[in-house]
């Protein structure tokens, strides 16, 4: 199950138009599942490298790794 939910969140932040919040993914429609469970798997992604933080005036946002 969490490696289907990991495919879905890779699958949100590269099709996004915008850089996501951690909140942005977890009230997306297209992902049920705890926000807690949401946020631990988007750390996951962070640690495997697949995604990474960036920061802008206290917002953090996910992007894809290594994509400007």
């Amino acid at each position: 199950m969490s490696e289907e939910l990991k495919k879905q969140i890779m699958d949100l932040v590269t099709n996004a138009k915008r850089m996501l919040s951690a909140r942005d993914i977890a009230r997306s429609r297209g992902i049920e599942a705890d926000p807690a469970v949401i946020k631990k798997l988007i750390t996951e992604l962070v640690n495997e490298g697949k995604l990474e933080y960036t920061s802008y005036g206290g917002a953090t946002f996910m992007k894809i790794a290594g994509k400007e």
